[in-house]
């Protein structure tokens, strides 16, 4: 990992799975980039066979949805403060 000011990742594609991989490395990795070359993320293969495929959408909500259920701002803000008091012990 750097020090500097880069990225520790960088994603190319920023569909469904180039999210969802930014997602699942973010506890582990400061900074990461998703590349995306359209102007939204979704625009391509991994976005439309989320949209066709049922059984995907099904599984990609559902996940979504326990995810959404985890959220707290009281984690978030404690989190938040953590980052911050690590980057300044640097």
């Amino acid at each position: 990992m750097t020090t500097g000011s880069g990225y520790h990742i960088a994603i190319v594609g920023g569909g469904v799975v180039g999210c969802a991989l930014a997602l699942a490395l973010a506890p582990r990795f400061k900074r990461i980039v998703v590349l995306e070359k359209e102007s939204a993320p979704g625009m391509h293969a991994s976005g439309r066979n989320s949209l066709t495929d049922v059984e995907l959408r099904r599984f990609l909500c559902e996940r979504g949805l326990t995810q959404a259920a985890q959220f707290s701002w009281d984690r978030t803000a404690r989190e938040t403060v953590a980052v911050y008091q690590n980057v300044v012990q640097e």
